[in-house]
């Protein structure tokens, strides 16, 4: 049913039982893990622009993006779950969209954050932007 997972990592502890879900999904079904860690251009793009510390706000969010990646491809290890690590740099609903696209994968499993207010009701989450933006099944968890 599930021969590639893919399990996106924002590196923060609200994507800990996605991670939990996706793992448990790609030992269930014998399936690659494909991690994926996106850094927000609108993030660092800001802070490039504010502050004009661009190489070192870029290095310290690919820094972040490549702790959390290796943090997944331990956790393969330590279930016995192969886990493909892509790092990229872009807005995220769209990537992760673009990497179930192009990778074909069956699945994609996803923290949600709990946001509310304003800043969601402006913008919504990366979750709920995937889901509105791919054919791929997303399976969203709660943290």
């Amino acid at each position: 049913m599930y021969d590639d997972v893919l399990i996106p990592t924002d590196g923060t502890d609200a994507v800990e039982a996605a991670i939990e879900h996706g793992f448990g999904l790609a030992r269930t079904y014998d399936a690659t893990v494909h991690a994926l860690y996106v850094v927000d251009e609108t993030e660092s793009g800001a802070e490039i622009v504010d502050t004009g510390a661009g190489s070192d706000t870029r290095t310290r969010y690919e820094s972040d993006g490549r702790d959390a990646l290796d943090a997944l491809v331990e956790e393969g290890d330590r279930r016995d779950v192969p886990v493909s690590t892509t790092l990229v740099e872009g807005t995220p609903h769209k990537l992760i969209a673009e990497y179930a696209a192009e990778y074909d994968v069956d699945v994609i499993v996803m923290g949600t954050h709990g946001r509310s207010g304003l800043s969601r009701f402006l913008s919504g989450s990366v979750t709920e932007r995937v889901i509105r933006t791919t054919d791929v099944p997303v399976f969203a968890v709660q943290r």
